[in-house]
């Protein structure tokens, strides 16, 4: 007898980019100029672009007026694949579509060559 259950599909997963994502990975010429993590004048976490503040308390980064950046934890399954594919058992997921996090707000640069880097 064959499984007649119909694959289930997480058709909008995230890929939970490290805060780190645009100071360690871009090159070093252009560091200084990339998309980076801040507080605001409140002291909330936000990613700021050039700047301006192109992302507010958005998706994990909201950690309340208490806490830090610095003390975010996400994860495992945000970042590792192997983790990933362990939430996805548990969970009875069969495919997952992935798309960035922070990334999204990439286009918010407006250099080329910043964006290649």
């Amino acid at each position: 007898m064959t499984d007649a259950r119909l694959p289930v599909i997480d058709a909008d997963g995230h890929v939970t980019e490290p805060p780190t994502v645009w100071t360690e990975y871009v090159e070093e010429a252009y560091r200084g100029r990339a998309p980076r993590l801040a507080l605001d004048e409140h002291g909330h976490p936000c990613q700021v672009v050039g700047d301006q503040i192109a992302m507010r308390d958005a998706l994990l980064l909201t950690l309340g007026p208490e806490r830090r950046f610095s003390g975010y934890t996400p994860r495992a399954g945000g970042f590792d694949p192997a983790a990933r594919l362990a939430d996805l058992d548990s969970e009875g997921i069969d495919v997952a579509v992935l798309y960035p996090s922070i990334g999204l707000y990439f286009s918010d640069v407006d250099d080329a060559k910043l964006q290649a880097a």
